[in-house]
């Protein structure tokens, strides 16, 4: 079966209005090969999230021109060919902005406060 390249999105979360990408690259397995992209169990090509998928005989690049909170989830790349089939994951951790930014708020000792 084809062989996947351990991929990573990072050590540090990814901030929203970043552009991000992922590469799956197969280093070994008999062409001809097809490479597959999954988020959280469903198949990218199914979506339509700022993503954009450029592939070649062994590798398939994903990008996201513009990372928002729903693309955070677990990513999948599936390599295949007629021996058999390998998948490789990671996770994307993504950072919102605040709607609005906490304040500091004084209370008198006592009183009642609500979050």
């Amino acid at each position: 079966p084809p062989n996947i390249l351990p991929f990573t999105f990072g050590e540090k979360p990814t901030n929203v209005g970043e552009y991000l990408q992922a590469a799956c690259t197969i280093n070994y397995g008999d062409l001809p090969l097809t490479i597959t992209w999954m988020f959280n169990g469903q198949s990218i090509s199914q979506r339509n999230n700022n993503y954009v998928v450029s592939s070649s005989k062994r590798s398939s690049l994903l990008i996201i021109g513009s990372v928002d909170a729903i693309h955070a989830g677990s990513y999948t790349c599936i390599g295949e060919n007629r021996a058999g089939r390998n998948t490789h994951s990671a996770d994307l951790v993504v950072y919102a902005r605040w709607i609005i930014e906490p304040t500091d708020k004084a209370f008198a000792q006592g009183s009642d406060a609500k979050v």
